[in-house]
């Protein structure tokens, strides 16, 4: 993706991470399997694509990265405490 982006326009300027993930369920109901595909989309994820951009920001001496969380962290749902969990420290 990174390599693509910057071989098609020259350089990387900006990274907008907006991709995530939920499994609609209580804390009781998760499973070990919910809990490894959310943590691989919304934590892994966001990490591999901004490791894959640095380079190209560092080489440019420039670059934004835009990291977008969610509403959970300040409005929780019973059926999405990891999300809240995981979003609370990204708000002052």
């Amino acid at each position: 993706m990174a390599a693509f982006a910057a071989d098609r326009w020259g350089r990387i300027d900006i990274l907008v991470n907006n991709g995530a993930v939920r499994v609609d369920k209580t804390a009781e109901e998760h499973t070990a399997a919910d809990l490894d595909w959310i943590m691989g989309i919304n934590v892994r994820g966001l990490f591999h694509t901004c490791q894959a951009v640095y380079p190209f920001m560092r080489r440019q001496h420039k670059g934004r990265i835009i990291n977008i969380a969610s509403i959970s962290a300040r409005k929780g749902r019973s059926a999405a405490p990891r999300t809240a969990r995981r979003k609370a420290p990204s708000w002052p």
